[in-house]
Parts: C-alpha cells; sequence; structure tokens
C-alpha cells in the first residue's frame, strides 16, 4: 500500500511538473487596442508581454499614429493585487509623438487597461489579447507525401547515435522531445522537397536564451532551422526561425510559449559531380507561421551540430533533442523534382 501511494505521489508531481511548463502565462502574449487622448484622438496600440518569471516583464508597446509608428521595448514594473496584475512604466516616443509618458495601468479579466500622461498629450488605453494562428496549422499532406507522423506512432523515426526505435514521449496526437534521450532521424532519406511541420515551445519563464523552449529541425540531417522559444526577441540567426549561424529571420514570426507553430520549407539540395565536389550549394525557402522569412536562401554549408557533413546525397529528416519538452505533430514531407 505504501509503495502504491509513493507511486501516485510521484506521478501526481511529474504530471504537476508537466502542466506548468505547458501552461502559459495568462498575461503574456500579443495585446491589441487603442490610445485616446483626452481631446478625443485616438489609435491603435499593440503589445507583446514577454514573461521573466517572478512577476518581471518585458513588453515591447506599437503606437500607431496617422503618419507612423513607434515602438519601444521596455521592462514594466509590476506587482500582483488580489487577481489583478498592477503594471506601470514610462517610455519615450520621440519628439512628434509627444515625447516621454509615465503611463499605469492594470491587467485583469483578459483586460489591459490604463491611462498615460506627457508632456504634451494625456488619456488613457484599453487592449484585449489578439490570438494569432498559424494559416497553415492542420494542413493536410498532399497525394504523394510521406508522412513521417501523424500523432500516432513513431514507427518513421529512430534515434540518430542508436539507430534504435525512437523513444520520445506519444501525448498523441502530439510527439514530445524525452531530455537526453538524443535526436530523433527519419528511416526515410530525402533530397529535394517540401516539409510541414508544428511545433510547439513549452513555458519556461525563468529560463534565458538558448535554454528557453530549444530544439531545431535540420533538413537533410544537415541544415538546421532554429525552434526556440523567441517571442519577442530581436530575431537573430540563432533564434526561432533562424538558419543557424548562418541567416537570421526577415522578422521575427515566433508567436508566444504553448501555442502550435508551423514551419514551411521549400529544401533544394546540393549537387556534388562524380569527385564529390559541390556544384550547387543547398538552398530553401521558409514560411513560419504563414509570413514570409526566407526566401531561396543559399546556404554557407552544413550548419553547427549536423548528422554529417556529406552535401548533395540525400539526408533524413532531423529533429533536435535539446534538453527541452518541445512537441511536435503533423510532419510530412513532398519529394520534389529540381
Amino acid at each position: 500500500m505504501r509503495i502504491c501511494c509513493l507511486l501516485f505521489l510521484h506521478v501526481t508531481v511529474l504530471l504537476s511538473s508537466l502542466t506548468d511548463i505547458l501552461k502559459a502565462d495568462s498575461v503574456m502574449g500579443n495585446w491589441s487596442g487603442k490610445w485616446i487622448h483626452n481631446s478625443g484622438e485616438e489609435g491603435k496600440l499593440e503589445v507583446q508581454l514577454i514573461d521573466l518569471g517572478n512577476n518581471h516583464y518585458d513588453a515591447i508597446f506599437t503606437c500607431h499614429f496617422p503618419e507612423n509608428q513607434v515602438t519601444v521595448h521596455q521592462a514594466i514594473n509590476s506587482k500582483p493585487e488580489n487577481n489583478r496584475l498592477a503594471v506601470s512604466g514610462k517610455m519615450d516616443l520621440g519628439t512628434e509623438a509627444g515625447g516621454e509618458y509615465q503611463w499605469k495601468g492594470v491587467i485583469a479579466q483578459r483586460t489591459f487597461s490604463g491611462t498615460y500622461v506627457g508632456q504634451l498629450y494625456s488619456g488613457r488605453f484599453s487592449m484585449v489579447p489578439e490570438k494569432k494562428n498559424s494559416p497553415t496549422l492542420g494542413l493536410r499532406a498532399p497525394p504523394g507525401a510521406v508522412i513521417l507522423f501523424d500523432g500516432g506512432r513513431l514507427d518513421a523515426w529512430i534515434h540518430q547515435d542508436s539507430g534504435k526505435s525512437a523513444t520520445w514521449k506519444i501525448r498523441s496526437p502530439v510527439a514530445e522531445v524525452v531530455p537526453k534521450s538524443g535526436n530523433i532521424v527519419s528511416r526515410q532519406t530525402f533530397s529535394n522537397h517540401k516539409l510541414h511541420l508544428e511545433f510547439r515551445t513549452p513555458f519556461m519563464p525563468e529560463a534565458r536564451g538558448q535554454n528557453r523552449g530549444n530544439s531545431g529541425v535540420y533538413l537533410q540531417g544537415r541544415y538546421e532551422v532554429q525552434i526556440l522559444d523567441s517571442f519577442g526577441l530581436d530575431g537573430k540567426n540563432n533564434e526561432c526561425g533562424g538558419i543557424y549561424g548562418q541567416f537570421a529571420p526577415r522578422i521575427n514570426a515566433c508567436l508566444p510559449p504553448t501555442e502550435w507553430q508551423t514551419y514551411d520549407i521549400q529544401f533544394t539540395a546540393a549537387k556534388r559531380d562524380a569527385r564529390k565536389k559541390i556544384t550547387q550549394k543547398a538552398k530553401m525557402t521558409v514560411v513560419h507561421n504563414g509570413i514570409l522569412i526566407h526566401k531561396d536562401a543559399v546556404l554557407k554549408g552544413v550548419t553547427t551540430g549536423s548528422a554529417d557533413t556529406m552535401e548533395g546525397i540525400p539526408g533524413p529528416l532531423l529533429l533536435q533533442d535539446h534538453g527541452n519538452l518541445v512537441q511536435f505533430r503533423n510532419i510530412w514531407i513532398l519529394p520534389t523534382t529540381d
């Protein structure tokens, strides 16, 4: 009886930890609404709130005006108060937009509202959460596509190092990284192809940089498109959507953690001659959550962490274990011609 109770307690703790990791902060995310000067003039207001743990938040405000828009990135003051979050800060929108403003507000019951006082203008603002979904979520595989994961078993995958059957966790219809179990690769190899893949990063507010929801997808096991919780970041070549170490995305299209995201990638393999010399470099076009972030990017070579350097021959799709509980679903590849 004691063993059963201890086992139940252990399982409960594990499930509780998993729930915490996958549960997104109700404050973190995209917010949209408007600012209204006391004079009656108004405009669109957007904010990205990034949870940094222990009630610390960064905010990216974008204020829309008739002739332009101004974006300000700042840390904000926050304090929990009776099921609501009191927030405040100050920002400089530049001379044309009225200079420096002091603002304060409250986030409660899915509303972010408050007031501001500036050198020239004062007024109020109000916003609500703005849910953004990828237009290719749930995209069905076309005829001729190779289904690599449809929510069932991982029969199409093996571990990169051992060659044994993949042992990542199945939480149907989702496959989840098992930290320290190792990368997995598809049994089948590919040359030119179109890839569709859906993923979501865990909620890890106190983690920073490369430790925050990290994984990666390697075309042919050689060329990594980074997966990371990069919501609200600058969009560098080692952040979500970056071709690792080579090209930053045109725009940071990353959604908040725990929200499903998509990669739709058109890949053209490198070519080699009979002497194994590369005659044409690999290239790829990447669409992240429906937004074009790389157009015919000519790759400089394999990226860090590649399975091999054998450019110009078919290779598998590789999903990276970087120690975080990143999840995947709806993975398929459509082989294409030159």
